[in-house]
């Protein structure tokens, strides 16, 4: 894609996240890969529904720099990070979406999902907690990528996940969110009174 049709499916893709009640108001982020040394990412503080393509800030993997009319999401380091770490990864996704957040807030384990459905999500993880935007964050991310995973749980703090295109990330969060809430049915099952 060239660069206003990345950032057209960015805008685009905010809105799927809205609409689908993976996002809330102005959390979560969007970004793809722009070409080997740059991305593109979604502006800080700013409502899905308002974005336009020119809003979306041009950031270099390298420096950390940043061009554009607004500044960019306070997680653009772990965007990078994900970019820099998995040569396959054209674009990351940042979500609070209900289930799955709650599952990262309460204790994923691998025996949640079968191992199919990990293969799908191209692997799942826990990262430990990092206040947004900080150091802590990004040391605990980088973590949770050296076991491979494109999807990770961000403990107290939503869902990163990396996908080689805009339509392997909405279905990876789609899908995430459905197995999440299959988790949380059972949960409820089994502690129901007899």
């Amino acid at each position: 894609m060239d660069d206003q049709a990345l950032r057209t499916c960015i805008c685009e893709t905010g809105r799927e996240l809205l609409e689908n009640g993976l996002v809330a108001r102005t959390w979560g982020n969007v970004s793809a890969r722009a070409d080997g040394g740059h991305y593109l990412v979604t502006p800080s503080g700013m409502d899905y529904g308002s974005i336009a393509p020119e809003d979306i800030a041009l950031c270099d993997l390298a420096t950390g720099k940043w061009t554009g009319p607004r500044r960019p999401s306070g997680e653009r380091a772990v965007h990078a990070l994900a970019y820099s770490m998995f040569e396959d990864v054209n674009f990351v996704i940042h979500t609070h979406q209900t289930y799955a957040s709650a599952l990262g807030l309460c204790g994923y384990k691998p025996g949640c999902f079968t191992g199919e459905e990990r293969q799908q999500l191209g692997g799942v993880t826990v990262a430990g907690y990092g206040l947004p935007g900080t150091k802590t964050l990004q040391s605990a991310m980088r973590e949770a990528m050296l076991r491979g995973a494109r999807t990770i749980l961000m403990a107290h703090h939503g869902v990163l996940i990396c996908a080689r295109s805009h339509d392997e990330a909405l279905m990876r969060a789609q899908l995430l969110e459905r197995l999440c809430r299959r988790c949380w049915q059972g949960v409820l099952e089994q502690a129901a009174p007899v």
